[in-house]
């Protein structure tokens, strides 16, 4: 109960099922393990809990490895009292029956918890999930049969490695800010967050959903977006999808809603290459190798009404480099080349009150295919 440092001087092994190893009652604990393990009685065996923190504030679990233990390595639990700013600090948590580290209060309101250059792996639910304004920070999650980072609100995960999760790598509220992360060949989906995140400088590969899925009002920047099952990136409505590399995606490779800004992003292979919704921008992207079965309806770039495509570069897409289905868009100013094949379109417009001007086409066959006398051609469309 004392707010004092203790520590371990050998390994422990809890024999009994329904024991925990460690409790903690007192708030400004420090519990370190100094390099020793504390065992339990073998995964899923039981209910006991590696270390069990039934304090408010302030407990620190750092230097060690918690393992093998009925339920959970590491678990906040103070009943409906929230919990705040418990941190564990380069800590092993493995092989548990329940979550490796978990410092939520069971969802009653627990945050603002820090979990730093530590190590979940192998756990029966998620390998770390923490509350409202928590921070992981260097660490890795792999092989958990939950979530690798799970967290509420406000959540910053940074230079982590999630690898092998069955059912996601990252899951977040909203305000979330995800920096650095290497998230590989997780089930379900690569990076999931709620409104207003921040995701920047990832790397996403094999995951067996979407690459990013997220809310409205998000930055989506700098990130490396390969060969995920799902979409590239897909993004609800004022999303800013910016510099980002997205190739051989099997959806489409960048999807948003309306009133999004998608710009100078690298985009290969997928279905469809950028998808927005209505009253947004594209802008400056390098699209490439998209569609190449030619499927009726998926292109380069694909808009939808009142939307800005400006300064494109797009190449070997299938059925069509730019459509229009939509209204009252603005075509300016790309530039297209060596489609893959004849009846692929440079520029298709299907919907009305459209304009277009500025772009140069190679290859194309047509070069551009407006289907309405309602559109308008300003000039200085090249075929070349």
């Amino acid at each position: 109960n004392d707010p004092k440092s203790y520590y371990l001087t050998v390994d422990l092994t809890v024999i009994s099922t329904t024991d925990n190893g460690i409790i903690v009652k007192g708030d400004g604990v420090t519990i370190d393990l100094n390099g020793f393990s504390l065992t339990g009685p073998g995964k899923g065996v039981g209910t006991g809990i590696g270390i069990l923190i039934q304090s408010n504030f302030n407990v620190t679990i750092k230097n060690g490895m918690v393992r093998r233990f009925g339920s959970h390595g590491i678990v906040d639990a103070v009943g409906s009292i929230t919990t705040v700013g418990h941190r564990v600090v380069n800590v092993i948590s493995r092989e548990n029956g329940g979550h490796g580290i978990s410092l939520t209060n069971g969802n009653n309101g627990g945050g603002h918890a820090l979990v730093r250059e530590s190590w979940a792996a192998a756990n029966t639910l998620d390998g770390i999930k923490v509350g409202t304004g928590s921070k992981v920070i260097g660490s890795t999650s792999v092989a958990n049969t939950g979530i690798g980072i799970s967290g509420l609100d406000d959540l910053v995960v940074s230079e982590s490695t999630l690898r092998n999760n069955a059912t996601g790598g990252i899951v977040s509220g909203k305000g979330s800010n995800l920096t650095g992360n290497v998230v590989a060949n997780n089930g379900g989906n690569g990076i999931a967050t709620s409104t207003a995140a921040t995701i920047s400088g990832n790397t996403l590969k094999g995951n067996s959903g979407a690459g990013i899925i997220t809310g409205s009002g998000s930055l989506i920047k700098g990130n490396v977006v390969k060969e995920n099952t799902g979409n590239g990136i897909h993004a609800s409505f004022i999303a800013y999808v910016e510099e980002n590399m997205v190739a051989d995606n099997l959806g489409t490779a960048i999807f948003t809603q309306l009133f999004s800004v998608v710009s100078n992003n690298n985009v290969h292979g997928g279905i469809s290459g950028i998808r927005v919704g209505d009253s947004s921008r594209v802008l400056n992207n390098h699209v490439y190798g998209v569609n190449p079965l030619g499927t009726a309806q998926e292109a380069g770039i694909v808009i939808g009404g009142g939307t800005q495509v400006s300064g494109n570069n797009l190449r070997e897409n299938g059925w069509a480099q730019i459509y229009v289905p939509g209204t009252i868009s603005f075509i300016e100013d790309n530039t297209m080349s060596y489609s893959v094949a004849n009846g692929r379109v440079g520029v298709k417009i299907t919907g009305t009150g459209n304009y277009y001007a500025g772009n140069r086409s190679h290859g194309a066959a047509p070069d551009y295919e407006v289907n309405n006398i309602t559109n308008t051609d300003g000039g200085g469309n090249v075929s070349f």
